[in-house]
């Protein structure tokens, strides 16, 4: 079984795959580079070691790209790949691959996200938009609903992500955020909890660092919104706000997108720049505590 200090290898992965996979290899050509690591750990003079281990085809993976790696409160390492979902328990590999004949098996072999929610269920998010939990005892996966428009269903669907109240949500490129009902077992618009006008196409959405705030990303930007007070934050009156708008104006950026506030508070995400020396893909961190900027 996995050491806990995989969590940390999964957040560097987690990092690694702000790159969006619908990009040309720069991705994650396997930058899982393995983040089935960390699982050796030593400690000498009060300092933990190490130990790095790199996984492909040629040591357990079905494939050598990865778009997703989670770890379960087994212990249990998933990981997704566009030829199926493994779990490994650091030392073999099981592989679970679409099977026509049964109808508890996954829909598809492509998946691009998954996510362990507070609940301890796997969510399993597959290219060509379909969702749903996989039971990880007996494998048996059970399908949610998508209610979406005919002209958005083909759009790609980004990483799950999950407030602290346990609400589940991801978002739609070119259209906005779905948030799952546990009744209707539906992800649909309609069941947001921040509600937008048609014209804000959203990017992306994670709860902040302070309570019942939420970071949104759209095509114009970051937004802060306060869910009981109905508010969203002015660009003046709030010191991340007003930095990171002039950076995506003085720096030609489009996203910005896959954000997240890490134990810290600090905010990451990623832009695609144009007025770099080298134009491309560059992930930021913003640290409120000295309102420092870092790049990636």
């Amino acid at each position: 079984m996995w050491s806990k200090n995989c969590k940390t290898a999964v957040l560097l992965f987690r990092i690694c795959s702000i790159f969006d996979p619908v990009m040309p290899g720069k991705i994650l050509k396997f930058i899982i580079f393995t983040t089935l690591w960390l699982c050796s750990v030593g400690i000498q003079a009060q300092q933990k070691k190490y130990i790095y281990k790199r996984y492909g085809k040629i040591n357990g993976l079905v494939a050598d790209m990865a778009f997703a790696v989670v770890q379960d409160k087994q212990g249990y390492i998933w990981i997704a790949t566009d030829r199926g979902l493994q779990r490994c328990d650091g030392k073999r590999f099981i592989t679970l691959q679409h099977n026509s004949n049964d109808k508890n098996s996954l829909p598809a072999n492509e998946i691009g996200g998954l996510h362990i929610d507070k609940k301890g269920r796997l969510w399993v998010l597959f290219f060509g938009n379909k969702v749903g939990i996989l039971n990880t005892s007996n494998f048996k996966f059970s399908p949610a609903n998508i209610i979406i428009p005919a002209e958005f269903k083909k759009n790609n669907m980004v990483r799950f992500q999950e407030d602290e109240n346990g609400t589940i949500y991801f978002s739609v490129q070119n259209y906005g955020v779905l948030t799952y009902n546990e009744k209707k077992n539906e992800f649909s618009a309609a069941n947001n909890i921040i509600k937008l006008s048609d014209s804000i196409k959203v990017l992306d959405i994670t709860q902040g660092k302070q309570k019942n705030n939420y970071l949104l990303t759209t095509e114009k930007g970051f937004g802060i919104y306060n869910e009981p007070a109905k508010q969203w934050a002015l660009n003046n009156n709030d010191p991340f706000l007003k930095s990171i708008n002039n950076l995506l104006t003085g720096q030609k950026a489009s996203g910005p997108g896959h954000i997240f506030t890490d134990s810290k508070g600090r905010i990451w995400f990623d832009l695609w720049v144009e007025a770099k020396p080298e134009p491309g893909p560059y992930v930021y961190c913003y640290n409120p505590a000295d309102r420092s900027w870092t790049t990636h």
